[in-house]
This record gives C-alpha cells, structure tokens and sequence, in this order.
C-alpha cells in the first residue's frame, strides 16, 4: 500500500516532516512549456523540478480535471509533463475523465487514444487517475457524490479494455488504476471490493476532500485491501 499525500505546494515541507519516512510525497502540479519543456530554476508563478529536489517528491499530479477546466491544459503538454516526470524517475499520476456537456467513452476514450499513442511503452510507468465529471466537488459541481460502485468499476473495466485494444492485455494488466471523484472512508472499501492479485480492477484513489478532514480513517478503510 502506497500513501502519497499531494498538499498545497506551500504546504509540501511541513507535510513531509509530520508523516513518518515511509509515506511518500506528491505534488499537484509541475508546470510544462510546449517549447522550453519543464520549467527549470526561479520563473515566477510557477513549480519547476528545482522546487521540489530537495524534498523527495515521489509522484505529480498531471493534467486534473482543474487544470483541463479552469487553465485549459492541453493534452499535448500533459504528455510532455508525463514523459519529462518519468524520465526524473518521478511518478506521474495522469488524470482523464469527463467535463461538463461530454460523455464517458467519447471524452474518455478520445483522451486515452491519444496518451496511449503517444506515450507508448512508458504507460505503464505511469498511474492512470479516472476522474468523473458528476464527482469532482467543484465550485461548478458543489454538491458532487461518488458513482455507485458498481458504476465506478464498470468504468474502470471500460478504460482497462480500451489500453488493452491499444498496447495489448499485459499493459492493460500492469497500469495502475485510480478512481478520483468523492471518494471516502465509507464507500472506498465497495469501491476497492474486487482488489484481489487475482482480480484487480481499480488499484486505489485520488482522494482530495476526504484524506484532509480525516486521513487516519482513510487509511484504515483502504488497508484491507492492500496488494502485496
């Protein structure tokens, strides 16, 4: 089981030093530029790799459904971020999913077409974060629920069947598979039911909200089913 809280880039070193050395550090963003690449050194406004050295980043947070609504990142520099992140040896955790007035498998499959094609073999060294438009609590979505679970891993099943027609079943089976939209200590164990090394479908969450007001039983909800 993996923890990586992704707090507030103000916040990134006070969270480093409250969690014990085995909890590993994400950060929400790092800023891409279609010519220059990853932003390096003191540009102004923006997080850079040099920002976060120092502090043993793990993981990033690539393209969330924030950055595609409100900045209107484009899925060309999600890709440049993903590729520039893994060859830093940091984990991306590239988020897709819906935005208001689309539907599932057209959004969702147009993008992975794209990040599948593009990325190719280093897919698999990214984690996927499926996030749904109806789940996102936004200031546009206020009053957002989780999907059923039912619905949540019927989806994940989909996007799992779309890498595999794209790169093949030993992809679709190796990518890390996240559920991003309201999730909680309540519904994440029907959520993670079938997470069994048999019978994987989602692998875990992209949990903002919920891991904020009460980490601790988050963690104890997810635990059980913890992969070896």
């Amino acid at each position: 089981m993996v923890y990586a809280p992704a707090p507030s880039w103000n916040h990134s070193a006070a969270v480093q030093l409250a969690y014990a050395s085995n909890v590993h550090l994400a950060v929400q963003h790092v800023d891409f530029h279609e010519t220059e690449g990853l932003l390096r050194g003191a540009v102004t406004g923006v997080v850079s790799p040099e920002d976060f050295a120092d502090l043993r980043v793990d993981a990033a947070i690539v393209w969330h459904s924030d950055r595609r609504y409100y900045m209107g990142m484009p899925i060309d520099a999600a890709v440049g971020t993903t590729r520039a992140l893994i060859d830093m040896d940091v984990t991306p955790i590239l988020c897709c999913g819906e935005m208001p007035g689309t539907e599932f498998r057209q959004a969702v499959g147009s993008q992975l077409s794209i990040l599948v094609t593009l990325l190719g073999e280093h897919l698999v060294r990214a984690v996927i974060a499926y996030e749904p438009v109806s789940s996102i609590k936004t200031n546009w979505n206020p009053d957002a629920t989780a999907l059923t679970a039912e619905v949540a891993l019927d989806r994940a099943r989909e996007i799992r069947a779309m890498v595999a027609a794209a790169r093949g079943d030993e992809t679709a089976r190796r990518v890390v598979l996240l559920y991003g939209g309201s999730a909680n200590a309540e519904n994440l164990p029907q959520l993670l039911g079938t997470m069994t090394p048999a019978d994987r479908v989602l692998d875990g969450g992209l949990i903002a909200s919920a891991f904020v007001s009460d980490p601790v039983a988050l963690i104890e909800a997810a635990t059980p089913f913890a992969l070896d």
